[in-house]
């Protein structure tokens, strides 16, 4: 099974909710993905804090962990079915 993970979670991830930690390793990396549009809103609310810099590392490391999903026309599509 795979998950995609919402701008929530991934929030609470950043700021080191360990159960989140724990169940995402607990799944396997690979099987969990953030769509562009959760890295837009984290990256937008990076831009927005105190924090910048900090935020934008802890974003740009949940990057290299997780798939990102682009979007296009296909993938709309496939909601259809």
């Amino acid at each position: 099974m795979n998950y995609l993970l919402d701008t929530n979670i991934c929030v609470y991830w950043l700021k080191g909710d360990e159960n989140i930690e724990k169940r995402s390793c607990a799944i396997g990396l690979e099987a969990i993905s953030v769509s562009f549009l959760t890295i837009s809103e984290l990256y937008y609310g990076a831009y927005k804090s105190r924090k910048i810099n900090e935020n934008i590392s802890a974003i740009e490391k949940l990057e290299g962990k997780l798939g990102i999903i682009d979007s296009n026309k296909e993938i709309a599509k496939t909601l259809e079915s």
